[in-house]
């Protein structure tokens, strides 16, 4: 099992945060920023993503081989923290 860390510049245009390689991987997720990132697909909008606010605990997303994974804020620039266990 490998370990690694990596943060990610969110603003408001949706973006790619992660891709997963070929085994897939979990991902932990957290921002200690003001306002809100917004998590989702290529789609992704404020209206149809998963919210993370700056209060909020960490977030555990499983991807899986090739998975996609973006981020956008509502309004500003924000950093995504990012723990990946592959």
């Amino acid at each position: 099992m490998a370990i690694s860390s990596t943060q990610v510049s969110c603003t408001t245009t949706p973006a790619v945060a992660y891709t997963a390689d070929n085994d897939g991987c979990m991902l932990y997720m957290h921002h200690t920023g003001s306002g809100v990132i917004w998590l989702g697909g290529s789609d992704l909008t404020t209206s149809n993503g998963l919210s993370i606010d700056n209060s909020a605990d960490v977030v555990a997303i499983r991807l899986t081989a090739g998975d996609v994974l973006y981020a956008r804020t509502t309004t500003g620039s924000h950093v995504l923290q990012i723990l990946v266990v592959n």
